[in-house]
């Protein structure tokens, strides 16, 4: 079944306007990730420079001590779904075929820095804590609720 690109548009803007609704309301709550959260996002969707704000993000809080991941959706990425690590910051252990082009990208500009790809950035977060990472950069993640962030 397909929908007509207005039709979907609105009823795709409805349903986020009520989930946001809901968060807002406090009638869902954001869940806390175990280290800081940075989200790098806006309202437009792609080309817009979110990537290499996260990338100048990162190398920023390498150079100031911290140890980095960098948790992204890896749209259209065969982990996209279930999640998996990119880079445990030692080494890069996915193409950008399992992780999507950009996580790929920035787990060979960066390394040092871990990069978790997964609709669920949650666990994505949960997995950089347990590798040792101390700050999660969100790439793209203003429109993911259901994690709590430190700063947008």
């Amino acid at each position: 079944m397909s929908f007509p690109v207005g039709l979907y548009s609105r009823a795709s803007q409805a349903v986020c306007a009520v989930r946001a609704g809901l968060y807002a309301r406090g009638w869902r709550k954001p869940r806390p990730a175990p280290l800081p959260v940075v989200s790098v996002g806006n309202l437009s969707l792609g080309g817009s420079g979110k990537t290499p704000v996260v990338i100048a993000l990162a190398a920023a809080a390498m150079e100031r001590g911290w140890k980095p991941a960098v948790v992204s959706r890896g749209y259209k990425g065969r982990w996209e779904r279930h999640g998996g690590i990119v880079s445990d910051g030692t080494a890069v252990l996915a193409s950008w075929r399992e992780a999507g082009d950009e996580p790929a990208l920035i787990a060979r500009r960066l390394p040092g820095t871990g990069v978790f790809v997964g609709r669920d950035r949650l666990a994505s977060c949960r997995r950089a804590s347990l590798g040792g990472f101390d700050l999660a950069i969100l790439d793209d993640g203003f429109q993911h609720l259901r994690l709590a962030r430190d700063l947008d």
